[in-house]
């Protein structure tokens, strides 16, 4: 749509016709792409411990303010104003959404039974709302709807959709949320009673098995597990960062002039979304383990593909790749709830993001190398970096302090039942160990 309108068409050298881009264009876009998603994951650790600690109809409040805001700065940018104010709007847009979903995570602790598919449905959701730009660029072509009313149209229905959040979480923090919240700190109380005369010894048999949800956040942040899912999610998340912001680009540079491919692949990235029943369902029988095998395979499937320079194979490409990115954030939030829990989980999120964000600034200059002609240069290292997250998890799993037990109960809570505390942190303590066996 920026394209279309011409934006940053003033930096080309010599002009281009409409539709088309220029070196200059691309680079530009590209930054405000790059200052995006840094923003989108780099705030992590902020946003992390305002949801462990705010209470969600303010949390919400200001989210919304976030949001709404940047809609509207992007709806009424334009390049040619004195400041970019489109990295202003697309920033916010980046932050609003960060918020918004790591806000929704703490909601699957409501529904244990069925937290591995909230916790997939939430990551693949936030997915797929890329589908609202595509939608939004159709309306400007069939229609001719404006960028400022498709944007102001879109910044009302958000504001009517926080507002709803707001009171529902205000009904469910007068009594679902409080026995979530009693169950694990009662499970902190107890941890901390039983192991205080034994930190000293804890912290140098850092291997021996402890049930992390019960640990102190600084404890949880030296452990084996953050390690392996920090470099985990900073390895491919560079991987599917970098492809999202250069897809365009390499498919031209494949042979894509008429923009075809890049529209189906518009379509079929938020389709990762029908991938949802089956990541819970892999998670429930597998265990998280072996799901973050299976997503580290399937990372190295779209990468082979991607680097075989056939456009017509791109489209299998696209597939492997919805597959691969739902797997990707939905198994690695999966991980974090499993062993973390509900108490420090907004903050381990938090940590864990920030510094795979800090990785993924390199995409910009591994973008520009690219853009020299060298995609499948790239596209080959890329591929080599699989190699990191696959070794690690094979190291993790045959380097385990511990047997995890082959079969436990699923049993589940529900927060509204009238239920003792001890009985309630049991069947939660056993659920969670039913997630992280591995068999």
């Amino acid at each position: 749509m920026l394209i279309r309108e011409g934006q940053y068409s003033e930096t080309c050298d010599h002009p281009e016709k409409q539709g088309e881009i220029c070196p200059n264009q691309m680079i530009r876009l590209q930054s405000m792409f790059t200052v995006g998603q840094f923003l989108l994951s780099f705030v992590s650790l902020p946003v992390g411990w305002i949801v462990d600690h705010a209470p969600k109809p303010l949390y919400y409040s200001v989210t919304a303010i976030v949001e709404v805001a940047g809609l509207f700065v992007f709806g009424l940018s334009d390049s040619q104003s004195s400041f970019d104010y489109f990295v202003v709007g697309y920033g916010l847009m980046a932050l609003g959404g960060n918020l918004t979903m790591l806000g929704a995570f703490p909601a699957s602790f409501l529904l244990p039974e069925y937290q591995t598919g909230i916790l997939a449905a939430n990551s693949c959701l936030f997915d797929a709302s890329s589908i609202a730009f595509f939608v939004f660029y159709r309306l400007n072509i069939a229609f001719g709807w404006s960028r400022k009313d498709i944007f102001m149209v879109y910044a009302v229905v958000s504001i009517l959709v926080y507002t709803a959040l707001g009171i529902c979480w205000y009904v469910l923090e007068q009594k679902d949320w409080k026995h979530v919240v009693e169950l694990e700190s009662a499970a902190a109380a107890e941890s901390t009673q039983d192991d205080s005369e034994d930190d000293m010894q804890d912290e140098v048999n850092s291997n021996i098995s402890v049930d992390l949800q019960r640990q102190k956040l600084l404890t949880q942040l030296k452990s084996r597990e953050f390690a392996l899912i920090t470099c985990f999610t900073a390895a491919h998340m560079l991987r599917a960062n970098l492809y999202i912001m250069t897809v365009d680009d390499l498919l031209r540079f494949m042979g894509d002039v008429t923009g075809l491919y890049a529209n189906i692949f518009s379509f079929v990235l938020p389709c990762g979304v029908i991938f949802v029943p089956v990541i819970d369902y892999t998670v429930r029988r597998m265990g998280v383990l072996k799901t973050l095998h299976l997503t580290n395979l399937l990372g190295v499937i779209f990468g082979a593909f991607l680097c075989i320079p056939i456009l017509g194979i791109q489209i299998a490409t696209f597939g492997f790749f919805a597959c691969f990115r739902a797997f990707l954030y939905a198994t690695a939030n999966t991980f974090i709830a499993v062993y973390f829990g509900v108490e420090t989980m907004g903050r381990v999120i938090g940590v864990t993001f920030t510094s795979a964000a800090i990785v993924s600034l390199t995409q910009y200059p591994i973008a520009i190398f690219a853009g020299h002609g060298y995609w499948l240069e790239v596209n080959w290292i890329m591929l080599g970096v699989c190699v990191l997250p696959i070794l690690l998890v094979v190291f993790y799993k045959e380097t385990q302090p511990h047997e995890l037990p082959k079969r436990a109960s699923f049993a589940a809570y529900s927060p509204a039942l009238p239920i003792s505390l001890s009985q309630r942190m049991s069947e939660r303590l056993s659920m969670s160990q039913r997630l992280r066996e591995d068999f």
